[in-house]
């Protein structure tokens, strides 16, 4: 698979993960973090997912979108994978209420490009 084919596959799939995200946390609150161990599961791996696509996405398609936090995402990837412990659900909570509406955008957009181009 050529390195656009892939790159598209892995801006699908950061798609797909924030989908999810937002979909499963429609009238949930924070407090369920806590209490619901599958909801905390499932929006940890999934943004886990977008980190890993986020880091996977070749140096060319990045330069297309340089207001993209790159390093945030790979970064957040790597903090949910190895420091998994201390993680604020805080920081989870926010990340899919507020961030990841950007971000879906944002790769909405390159999405399109790397496609028409």
């Amino acid at each position: 698979m050529a390195d656009k084919e892939k790159d598209i596959k892995r801006v699908k799939d950061i798609i797909e993960n924030g989908l999810l995200c937002q979909k499963i946390a429609v009238g949930r609150r924070f407090d369920d973090l806590e209490t619901d161990i599958s909801f905390n599961y499932t929006l940890r791996h999934a943004l886990q997912i977008i980190g890993e696509a986020a880091n996977k996405i070749s140096p060319e398609t990045k330069l297309l979108r340089p207001e993209i936090g790159w390093r945030t995402l790979i970064d957040f990837r790597n903090v949910i994978v190895h420091d998994y412990y201390d993680i604020d659900p805080e920081i989870i909570w926010s990340s899919v209420t507020i961030d990841i509406p950007v971000i879906i955008g944002q790769f909405q957009a390159l999405l399109f490009e790397i496609e028409n181009t």
